[in-house]
């Protein structure tokens, strides 16, 4: 039964750690200065959706989140399009 706790367990660690890939037109700006990173994702056709680092480029269909830490983009997840408020293209 313990046994079974913990492995239990560990599967949803690990799923609450897994992150989805970055979108690969946006994956270099990993590591960007915030500010700069933002620029350069408006000028790669992607705009702010949801006020809470979620962008959307509706001429890829590609829906983003954006996580950053100490001023930096710190990942970058590839979202449904759904959650940028769209229907899947």
């Amino acid at each position: 039964m313990k046994a079974s706790v913990i492995v239990a367990a560990a599967i949803v660690l690990s799923a609450a750690t897994a992150h989805a890939a970055p979108p690969s037109d946006i994956s270099d700006l990993v590591g960007a200065r915030a500010a700069g990173a933002e620029s350069e994702m408006q000028a790669r056709g992607y705009e702010d959706v949801g006020g809470n680092n979620t962008w959307w480029n509706a001429a890829s269909g590609t829906c983003a989140k954006v996580h950053v830490s100490n001023g930096r983009y710190s990942r970058i997840d590839k979202l449904k399009p759904s959650q940028c408020g769209q229907q899947g293209k």
